[in-house]
């Protein structure tokens, strides 16, 4: 067979999908499970020993699902590619990619009029610059259904075909779009996430080779480093007391939510500096992962991204915040379920086998530590903690589905087996 027909029989995987089976094979590694189990266990001790009286609720670890995995590489890819764009642009086939992954990306967040946007996308690309109606292009691509992220990759493109253009009009838009999207905004509004547009963050990647360098290696940028999450919340801590000053409950929260806080972020700092407990772990902190998070959704918490010395591939995340937060986190407007791509819907119940292989591809696995010790959680029962507050289970539908769900368990106790492990 001739050499060049032969090569284009072979399928190619997309970055993306190369990404996405490398990020699997890293999540069901045995020894990154049981490494980080044993650290997952670590911090609880020394939370325990070194703060005595500092009450804390069920420690949990979150093992990314199939479908997070998905959303966030595809995320990643269009960041990636729209960096590119705006720094050194990308080629007509690296376009067609940003337009696949836009595709996939709104057909799997289900936002509404998908038409509409892919055809946005498509023109923000292809069409003339100086025909294109910037305010209309605008107002269909930066919508709340569509992720902050991507309307970053966006908004970048955008800006960039502006600026190299010779719309008479080029400054005056430029400038409404700095007001309306970019540090302005942010300002204006006292929120760090209005700054859509992030043109320092593009400014200094313009000025670091190294971070170039990065940008044409989809290997090592595609890499998703939250696969694994330890999460403990802080319920309790000695000084709590009751507030003086309120005179209210909600204002005696709020008190002890700030007392809270502070006591999280000391925490923080004294965990990094405490070298020799991370030594002996064998775990270091990735260079800036560890991060302070205030949002305006009322979402506070401290992230960490650690590496195992011995396996600089075994990344995982570790998340600190209060009581409260967790909270504004699960129900509250921080919830996931409230944000862009992150809608939680319990597939549709056809029989128990597909729903658990639909339950597993969009659920993650839970992990928990009780009375000292690291226990998994049933599929059944990771499907009832991920959907519990996002979902209406006083429905026939549902009511059906959790019936299946106990009959199974039921039959399979009797074989002396577990559903899901």
């Amino acid at each position: 067979m001739n050499d060049l027909f032969r090569d284009r029989l072979i399928v190619k995987k997309s970055l993306a999908r190369q990404a996405y089976e490398y990020a699997l094979g890293l999540k069901n590694n045995v020894d990154f499970k049981k490494n980080t189990e044993k650290v997952f266990l670590e911090f609880a001790n020394y939370i325990k020993e070194n703060y005595p009286g500092v009450r804390i609720d069920t420690p949990k670890l979150r093992e990314k699902s199939p479908k997070s995995i998905r959303g966030k590489i595809r995320r990643l890819e269009l960041e990636r590619l729209a960096k590119l764009y705006a720094i050194e642009g990308i080629s007509k086939r690296e376009e067609q990619s940003f337009i696949d992954i836009t595709k996939k990306i709104i057909k799997e967040d289900k936002v509404k009029n998908p038409k509409h946007i892919l055809q946005a996308v498509q023109q923000l690309l292809y069409e003339n610059i100086e025909e294109i109606d910037v305010y209309k292009i605008t107002e269909l691509l930066i919508i709340p259904e569509i992720n902050e992220h991507s309307q970053t990759a966006f908004l970048r493109i955008l800006m960039t075909r502006i600026e190299k253009s010779n719309r008479k009009d080029k400054e005056k838009i430029l400038q409404q779009l700095e007001e309306k999207y970019g540090e302005e905004a942010a300002i204006r509004e006292k929120n760090p996430e209005a700054d859509k547009l992030r043109s320092d963050n593009l400014k200094e990647i313009k000025q670091n080779q190294k971070e170039i360098k990065r940008l044409h290696i989809p290997e090592e940028y595609l890499k998703t480093k939250d696969l694994l999450a330890m999460r403990f919340v802080f319920a309790e801590i000695p000084e709590q007391i009751n507030s003086k000053k309120a005179t209210t409950a909600e204002e005696n929260i709020k008190e002890r939510d700030n007392h809270l806080i502070a006591f999280t972020r000391e925490f923080a700092e004294n965990l990094l500096a405490d070298r020799e407990f991370l030594d002996k772990l064998g775990i270091e902190l990735l260079p800036n992962a560890y991060k302070h998070k205030n949002k305006q959704n009322g979402y506070i918490a401290e992230h960490f991204k650690f590496y195992f010395k011995e396996h600089p591939e075994q990344i995982f995340e570790l998340q600190l915040r209060t009581i409260y937060r967790e909270d504004i986190a699960q129900v509250g407007e921080a919830a996931h379920n409230k944000r862009a791509g992150k809608k939680r819907e319990l597939p549709k119940f056809c029989t128990v086998q597909q729903f658990y292989e639909d339950i597993k591809d969009c659920v993650p696995q839970y992990t928990m530590i009780r009375d000292g010790k690291v226990q998994k959680c049933t599929w059944a029962q990771n499907a009832m903690a991920y959907y519990q507050n996002s979902i209406n289970f006083d429905t026939d539908e549902y009511e059906k589905i959790i019936q299946a769900i106990e009959k199974e368990q039921e039959k399979n106790e009797r074989k002396g087996l577990k559903i899901g492990e």
